[in-house]
């Protein structure tokens, strides 16, 4: 069973499932409407555009680096999107086509991403994953700790599973 980063972080009995690159990429390729929610310390631009297949929600910071790739992302403050993804009945999403299901979180601060997630966990049906380097136990699904070489390999392979 994989533990959380932060030792203080207690997330009661319902903890995300730790997944492998190759089932989270299945589980990615079942989403119908998938989101990617980048944080202001995302690096790892070009994966996280493969990932997200076209709908995306980046911090100010990171604009310049998706638009540089050729991504149109919506700069949305990461509170606001995950309020947004919790009123899945009357919010129909980016694009007016719906809500997601799916909900892909990297590149946040490990403990305030815990906290979108818990609230997306408590108070919404839709899924999340988280695939930063550090298990986030308040995601449906994550990533277990992992160094970071690992966890560069594992994002990689992310990319390639869910590409083929």
């Amino acid at each position: 069973m994989a533990k959380p980063y932060f030792p203080g972080n207690v997330p009661g009995i319902k903890m995300a499932m730790a997944v492998t690159p190759e089932q989270a990429a299945k589980i990615i390729k079942k989403a119908e409407r998938r989101i990617l929610v980048a944080g202001a310390q995302l690096e790892e631009v070009e994966q996280a555009i493969n990932l997200a297949d076209g709908a995306i929600v980046a911090a100010p910071d990171t604009v310049r680096q998706f638009k540089e790739k050729g991504a149109s992302p919506v700069v949305m403050n990461k509170v606001s999107i995950t309020n947004l993804l919790r009123d899945a009945s009357s919010w129909k999403g980016l694009d007016g086509k719906g809500s997601y299901d799916l909900a892909i979180y990297m590149g946040s601060p490990y403990y305030f991403e815990s906290q979108m997630l818990s609230c997306l966990k408590h108070f919404s049906s839709c899924k999340t994953i988280a695939v930063s380097r550090f298990y986030q136990p308040n995601a449906t699904y994550s990533f277990d700790n992992l160094s970071e070489k690992k966890w560069k390999e594992a994002l990689t392979d992310l990319v390639k599973f869910v590409e083929e």
